[in-house]
């Protein structure tokens, strides 16, 4: 496993690379921050990806509220405090 200075190293250098002319080197992290944040939410949801897109294909048509799809969705075991998840 990659240390984490090493993936951090890797990512800069792949943005000196790609965005070089682009953007300033100042600006990488406004831009690199965004991808990030949406490959980690990725792969927080890849285990329930199906699940998402099945609600979504049966909501995207309806004016349905937040406490609605909300209601769909189990909720998620939390694993510090197992009692809760009975």
């Amino acid at each position: 496993m990659q240390s984490t200075s090493s993936i951090s190293s890797l990512i800069w250098s792949s943005a000196d690379d790609v965005l070089r002319g682009l953007f300033k080197p100042s600006e990488y992290g406004r831009v690199i921050l965004p991808f990030v944040v949406m490959r980690r939410l990725d792969c927080v949801l890849e285990p329930k990806k199906e699940k998402v897109y099945e609600l979504y294909q049966k909501f995207k048509d309806q004016d349905a509220t937040s406490e609605e799809y909300n209601a769909a969705i189990p909720p998620h075991p939390d694993p510090h405090h197992p009692e809760e998840n009975e």
